[in-house]
């Protein structure tokens, strides 16, 4: 019971917050003024404990109706549950009241933040900066909303600004080297971050952000030695054991990737993650042998690991062994069936095991679940082709092809259908339409339909 308040310096909040719960478990009755209730409130909402915070919030409510700070708590409630429309009212009527409560200016611009308004978002944290208080937090999200806003300089000068008022600021931290990396400034965050840990080396969160960029810009040694210097910190910090594991896997060393997520595992609640990191580890350099051991692990952990299950049925399929892949595929969509790549997946070994009907009716559900993507379509198309249903691939492929993002790839599968079925004609419409394209097009075709390279 007393792990859960080990963060907090002051034992007021443990003893209020168990006071309250005693009272709230018996049914017995006490009061607690309106310090306690915020203490109370402010508990489950740091907890994110949506249940209790709720319970709280209307007992609260009940003792103090008109009190602003309880008013605002409910704001905080709504927005915890993603009710930003119903937290505006509440919110706008205290405004009336406070028009300099900096609380008030704060909870608009998460409202707004959330509702992807970020200009007003920015607006109300500017007011809400004037009472000066946890302008590390208050600069980091108007950084955030200047990132969506796609503006990298002034997201990278509110990031700076956060950190030069608390320098532990983690998010602003790991915010800034995603920014330097999302906008190509890589040289520029590298250089920030290698004076950061120079002013502050023991901070973890900055040799990780180092080690980022390092990692961003393929210098996977430089990266590995400042994960390093993380742990050197804090052992316990996961996510640095993670970046070496990532750096050895680019390197094609995956012995030393695979050890050091097992080095990991005494700092995760999720043992089955880390089996599973290492079981794609071993996949991904196809040791199959070693990738069934970690999927299994994984597996052992949690039996419902859909993800593991969808590795084992890899390894099965990379084995020959098409109807175990199968087994495993149908357990994953059973455990998550709204996934299209597990659907894709099944697909491709069902066709592997010669079951046409299957295959086919996988290969649809895909496209019933995720239209957007060109491969499910050309393979799906691909698969008729190969199965000699020319003129449905050809329908197939003509009700997708104005939404395709590329399609070129379509154009192949089209060309080859045409060929194959004896209309030439509109084969040769679609050579004629790609004949300034590149070698590689002609390729592909050819890989495809071999018999149709002296059409060409």
């Amino acid at each position: 019971m007393s792990d859960r308040f080990k963060k907090y310096e002051d034992d007021e909040v443990r003893e209020t917050v168990l006071a309250y719960e005693a009272v709230r478990a018996s049914g017995g009755s006490r009061y607690f003024d309106i310090d306690e209730m915020e203490i109370v409130i402010d508990y489950y909402l740091d907890q994110n404990d949506i249940e209790h915070l709720d319970e709280a919030v209307r007992y609260a409510e009940q003792l103090f109706p008109d009190a602003s700070s309880i008013r605002l708590r409910r704001v905080h409630l709504l927005c915890a549950k993603g009710l930003y429309e119903r937290a505006l009212p509440i919110l706008k009527a205290l405004q009336r009241e406070e028009p300099d409560n900096g609380d008030v200016h704060y909870a608009f611009g998460v409202i707004y933040g959330a509702m992807s308004q970020p200009q007003q978002a920015i607006r109300h944290y500017l007011l809400a900066a004037k009472d000066k208080y946890a302008l590390d937090v208050i600069y980091g999200n108007i950084g955030d909303e200047y990132r969506n806003l796609l503006n990298d300089a002034e997201a990278i000068k509110y990031y700076k600004k956060a950190l030069a008022i608390n320098y532990k600021e983690e998010r602003s931290i790991r915010n800034l080297c995603f920014t330097y990396d999302q906008f190509n400034r890589l040289e520029e965050g590298e250089a920030f971050f290698s004076a950061f840990v120079k002013n502050h080396p023991y901070s973890c969160s900055g040799w990780y952000a180092l080690a980022l960029m390092y990692t961003f810009l393929m210098l996977y040694e430089k990266a590995i030695d400042a994960a390093e210097f993380a742990l050197a910190v804090d052992k316990t910090f996961f996510d640095a054991y993670v970046c070496i594991s990532n750096c050895y896997a680019e390197m094609h060393e995956p012995g030393k990737a695979a050890t050091a997520m097992l080095d990991a595992l005494p700092y995760t609640d999720s043992p089955e993650d880390v089996y599973y990191t290492i079981g794609t580890i071993y996949l991904d350099n196809n040791n199959i042998s070693a990738a069934i051991i970690y999927f299994q692990k994984a597996l052992d952990e949690d039996p419902y690991y859909s993800d593991a299950l969808r590795g084992m049925a890899s390894c099965c399929s990379r084995m020959g062994d098409t109807h175990t892949a199968i087994q495993y595929m149908e357990r994953a969509i059973t455990i998550m069936p709204n996934i299209p790549q597990y659907h894709f997946d099944a697909a491709h070994y069902y066709d592997q095991d010669g079951n046409f009907e299957d295959a086919e009716a996988h290969f649809q559900k895909v496209i019933d679940l995720d239209n957007t993507e060109d491969l499910y379509w050309t393979d799906y198309a691909i698969f008729l082709f190969y199965h000699q249903k020319y003129s449905e691939a050809i329908d197939l492929l003509q009700s997708g092809y104005d939404s395709a993002l590329s399609p070129d790839k379509f154009d192949i599968v089209l060309a080859a259908c045409y060929f194959r079925k004896g209309d030439l004609q509109s084969f040769r419409n679609i050579v004629m339409r790609h004949k300034d394209v590149t070698d590689k097009w002609v390729a592909y075709l050819v890989e495809l339909c071999p018999e149709s390279a002296d059409a060409i």
